[in-house]
This record gives structure tokens, C-alpha cells and sequence, in this order.
């Protein structure tokens, strides 16, 4: 058994109206394994604001920058779905294990694509 911790980041992680907030944040925070290393909104004050209610190590104006950050190991994608392509293949481009609220993909075809970019990888796309 292992102590490691994984650092997971979620993108959409509003304290104001978030699912991440009522959903993904209690939830990890039940896993010993998990530490929650970051949050990323589209705004500064919201994204400081999350990581303050929510514990979070780090916060993001910029989910990209979230995502290029190398200490996350897992990214959670909390938005609505029209962006959960480019982020969730933006994260698998960096290696990224990536865990998404559902649908996955607007289109069929976004979503065939997500799932080939992942098996080329040591890495998974959770689905919530």
C-alpha cells in the first residue's frame, strides 16, 4: 500500500452555483488518497473565492493554466458541455487522468474522440 496522495484540480469550481462545490469537493475530501491541489474558474475573484471556501491549494483565472500545471496529477471537468472537449483533450495531451461530468462530449464525435486521445495514454477518462 502506498501513501502517495494524488493532486487532483477541478475546472468549474464556483461557489456560487458549481456542482463541483455540492458534488466533486466533498467527495474528495472523503478520499485520503486525494488532495484537492487546485480550482480553476474564468475569473479571479471567483477562482480565489473557490479555493478559499473549498481548502484548495492553488487557484486558476485560467483552467488551461490549471491544467499545464505539472503537480496535478488527475483534472476533474465540472462546466457545462460545450466545453468539455478542449479541456478535457487539452488535459489529455498533458498526461492528465481526467475524470468529467456527463455528457461527455456535445457530439458523438467529440466523444469518440476523447475516448481514442485516452487509450493512447496511461491514463482514463472518468465519467461521472
Amino acid at each position: 500500500m502506498t501513501d502517495r496522495k494524488f493532486r487532483v484540480g477541478i475546472i468549474g469550481a464556483d461557489t456560487q452555483a458549481s456542482w463541483a462545490g455540492a458534488s466533486h469537493v466533498p467527495a474528495l475530501a472523503a478520499q485520503p488518497s486525494l488532495v484537492l491541489a487546485g480550482v480553476a474558474t474564468r475569473r479571479e475573484d471567483s477562482a480565489r473565492a473557490a479555493a478559499e471556501a473549498f481548502g484548495a491549494e492553488r487557484w486558476y483565472a485560467d483552467p488551461y493554466e490549471l491544467i499545464r500545471d505539472e503537480s496535478i496529477d488527475v483534472v476533474t471537468v465540472a462546466v457545462k458541455v460545450p466545453a468539455h472537449h478542449d479541456l478535457v483533450m487539452a488535459a489529455l495531451k498533458a498526461g492528465k487522468a481526467v475524470y468529467s461530468e456527463s455528457p461527455l462530449g456535445a457530439t458523438l464525435a467529440e466523444t469518440e474522440a476523447m475516448a481514442a486521445a485516452s487509450k493512447s495514454l496511461h491514463t482514463a477518462i472518468g465519467l461521472q
